[in-house]
């Protein structure tokens, strides 16, 4: 790798012209002339443009373009020229902690355009003020190729000037017809918009299957759109109009978008579901079809939700649930016409101010609770209201309210743009915190089961004893099926006994075990340089999860560890595993390699206090978990996996062992053995675990996934004749001791029924022991509520 110093523009255009994968361009605070960069990179390796200090070195005129590149990364730089940040054919690249203030208005700020563009990212910059008329993100292409899985997050949007139209913060699409119905999966995340005012749209969906989630808008008359395009998801937003007249919430048109989970309160309607226009002369916006509108809380402080609009074609197959709707003025539910087929389930209707209920239905559809004349529209808190419990949404974890979610943190500027500031892990926070450990060893402590005879199957196991004594090596060598199995099993084992000494020294505070577990860690970490052959990536998988496990138990719960073996510790997880883990991907074996890889990855970043590969491997977990568990909703094949090369029909189905049927559940290896959907479940939920005891909500984003993929499997598990579509008639069932980790969260905390995997663990799988990357989760998680700090 090299730092090539840059000081003008001449200077920065001949280190691009020259740059190598791994090359850091740094580029002194000044001024410089944009042009057009193309360079190359790898995954482990990007080509990093780097400004000396954020936001000092300046590009006053030109436009950049970052044409044909790959793994690029710009960073830090400020954009003050007329013209813009054009992204064309790029894949990978990134722009990041930029600042773009004081545009007079016109054009596009950052343009994604071209024949292909893939997996690029724009994060944590800072857009505005200004004018009324331009975007500042239009994520575009060439007919018919729009860029796709475009990534914009941690972004801060302020200050548009107020106008009525061409104003947006973000468009995803646009162009017609062609752009509309191209599957785009882009994600807007956890961005702040705040005076946002330059048309009717901050965000404008023209294009199909994006999410948008976790973002907050405050005092913009602009609302989430989804103006074309179907199959969109908008959930987990918060929306504030902060008294702004023409503050709206969400509108959509067009088919099967799922809104959930949304927090909105404004002047205007929080919710529009709007009325489509026939195809031909005149036709505006497409007919609303199939969509699932559920567990969102709106408050309208002039009108409430608003079923319909001055366009003549009325939704179709609406559901309509567990929402909470409050009004204090107008109708709560304005029905400008009646949808056809609508399915509304356990929504609650509160009136207050001068409010009228606007519809007539039974309780079991509106539970309406009448307080006008009691509470002022000027109201402004909410969060005391009982029907919005104090429970958090399902996807952080807690028990899912009656209807609607409770009023969350909505985010500020120290959370997004070039400032935001890093929140700090959690520790102990891999797998478990300290909070599940002080359950584990009160219930332990009562003798309660099942805990007491989890706990006297570990402290009797080989992995508890004091004698044992670690076998480090230099060089682990595990071919396919461990063979050759030079150091494999001693590697694994060994860090499944320090995990095991951890949990014993919590809970029975004999030193002797923290002592074991230290030793057993200090062995390896002064002895291992690597791991060789064909297994190598996922010995490092099972490996790397129980050593960030116990390594994070011994650091922050023992006082007993020397700083000096902590660091070589930490250098032996950064340097041999996390490389392994994260960098040297295997996206076209089957899906259970990268899913345990990525259960390490998470939970080295979090030991290592390494939030950019946490977040990086957050990202690949999201787009690795729907290509291995399939749905209905994810068309007649399943979703290829990401940054592979098996997408054609015929490959899919290959990749699927010779399945070509798919149903709700199915895995991409139940037709290899479900013992290793076993280990796909148990990944996906550590990481999902991990990540809520960080404050990151997963659990939801895959809910149904992995809920149906348990149920599916532990009926074949269970007994159940296999038929003959599945797996030719024959499959070799057996899930193993996975199930305890996800089973715990869907059921206890999020009161999902799960028949059939309750009587799985009951019967087959209680207490769970150790294998490979697993280790005691009876213990640690069975029927445990907590799981943060």
């Amino acid at each position: 790798m090299r730092t090539v110093d840059v000081t003008d523009t001449t200077g920065l255009q001949a280190a691009v012209d020259d740059a190598q994968s791994g090359d850091c361009i740094v580029l002194e605070d000044g001024t410089y002339v944009a042009s057009t960069i193309t360079a190359t990179g790898t995954p482990g390796s990007p080509v990093r443009i780097v400004a000396s200090s954020r936001g000092k070195a300046v590009f006053t005129s030109g436009t950049l373009e970052l044409r044909g590149s790959e793994h690029v990364v710009l960073d830090g730089m400020t954009w003050t020229s007329t013209g813009n940040v054009r992204i064309v054919d790029c894949r990978r690249c990134r722009i990041t902690n930029w600042t773009f203030p004081e545009r007079p208005g016109g054009s596009e700020v950052v343009h994604l355009t071209g024949d292909y563009n893939e997996h690029n990212r724009i994060d944590h910059s800072d857009f505005g003020p200004r004018g009324q008329e331009g975007r500042f993100i239009m994520v575009h292409g060439t007919n018919p190729n729009l860029a796709k899985h475009t990534r914009i997050d941690h972004n801060y949007f302020h200050g548009v000037e107020p106008g009525p139209q061409g104003g947006e913060c973000i468009v995803l699409g646009g162009g017609g017809a062609w752009a509309d119905y191209t599957d785009t999966y882009s994600i807007v995340e956890h961005n702040l918009f705040d005076g946002c005012d330059g048309d009717a749209e901050v965000i404008s969906v023209k294009s199909s299957s994006n999410v948008i989630r976790h973002n907050t808008v405050r005092s913009s008359k602009g609302m989430i759109v989804l103006r074309a395009g179907n199959r969109n998801v908008v959930h987990h937003n918060t929306i504030l109009g902060d008294g702004k007249e023409g503050s709206g919430g969400i509108r959509f048109y067009e088919e099967d978008h799922e809104i959930y989970a949304n927090y909105v309160d404004t002047e205007g309607a929080p919710l529009i579901v709007g009325n489509g226009t026939p195809r031909g002369e005149g036709f505006s916006n497409a007919q609303v079809f199939r969509p699932n509108i559920y567990r969102n809380t709106f408050i309208g402080r002039t009108n409430g939700v608003q079923i319909g609009d001055h366009r003549p074609l009325p939704p179709v197959d609406m559901t309509f649930r567990q929402n909470l709707v409050r009004a204090y003025a107008g109708m709560g539910m304005d029905m400008r016409i009646e949808p056809i087929n609508p399915i509304y389930k356990d929504n609650i209707l509160q009136l207050r101010g001068t409010a009228t209920a606007g519809i007539s239905a039974p309780p079991e559809w509106f539970r309406v609770i009448d307080q006008t004349g009691s509470v002022p529209a000027t109201e402004a808190a909410d969060s005391e209201d009982a029907v919005a419990t104090e429970a958090t949404s399902s996807e952080a974890g807690a028990a899912e309210p009656a209807a609607g979610v409770a009023a969350p943190a909505p985010l500020s500027t120290s959370d997004v743009g070039p400032r935001a500031r890093a929140k700090p892990f959690v520790h102990p926070g891999v797998l478990v915190s300290r909070d599940q450990l002080n359950f584990v060893r009160s219930k332990v402590d009562e003798g309660a089961e099942p805990w007491a005879t989890a706990y006297e199957q570990m402290r009797a196991s080989k992995f508890a004893s004091l004698a044992w004594e670690p076998r480090p090596r230099a060089l682990v060598e595990c071919g396919p099926y461990s063979t050759p199995n030079l150091g494999c099993v001693d590697e694994r084992e060994d860090a499944l006994a320090a995990y095991t000494h951890g949990l014993l020294w919590y809970i029975t505070r004999d030193a002797r075990h923290a002592e074991k577990a230290i030793e057993i860690l200090d062995a390896w970490s002064a002895a291992l340089e690597g791991h060789t052959e064909h297994n190598a990536p996922l010995q490092a998988g099972w490996s790397g999860a129980s050593f960030a496990r116990a390594g994070e138990l011994m650091k922050h719960t023992y006082g007993g560890w020397p700083a000096d073996r902590v660091e070589r510790f930490a250098g032996m997880l950064r340097d041999v595993h996390l490389p392994q883990v994260l960098v040297d991907r295997r996206p076209n074996y089957n899906g259970n390699w990268e899913l345990i890889m990525l259960d390490a990855a998470v939970g080295i970043s979090v030991f290592l206090d390494d939030r950019e590969s946490f977040n990086t491997a957050v990202d690949i977990w999201k787009r690795r978990v729907p290509a291995y568990f399939y749905l209905e909703s994810d068309g007649p094949l399943p979703v290829p996996p990401p940054d592979g090369t098996k997408d054609t029909p015929e490959e899919l189905i290959a990749y699927w062992q010779g399945q070509d049927t798919f149903v709700d559940g199915l895995s991409q290896e139940t037709c290899r053995r479900f013992h290793y959907v076993g280990w796909g479940i148990a990944a996906t939920a550590h990481v999902a675990e991990t990540a809520r005891i960080q404050g990151l909500g997963l659990y939801g984003g895959v809910k149904e996934r992995l809920t149906k993929a348990m149920e599916f499997h532990a009926a074949y598990d269970l007994g159940a004749e296999i038929p003959d579509w599945l797996c030719s008639g024959t499959a070799d069932v057996g899930l193993g001791p996975t199930l305890e980790v996800a089973y715990n969260h869907y059921k206890n905390r999020a009161a999902v029924n799960l028949p059939l995997t309750g009587d799985l663990i009951e019967r087959d799988l209680r207490p769970t022991g150790p294998s490979h990357f697993l280790g005691w989760e009876t213990l640690t998680h069975a029927e445990n509520p907590t799981g943060r700090r």
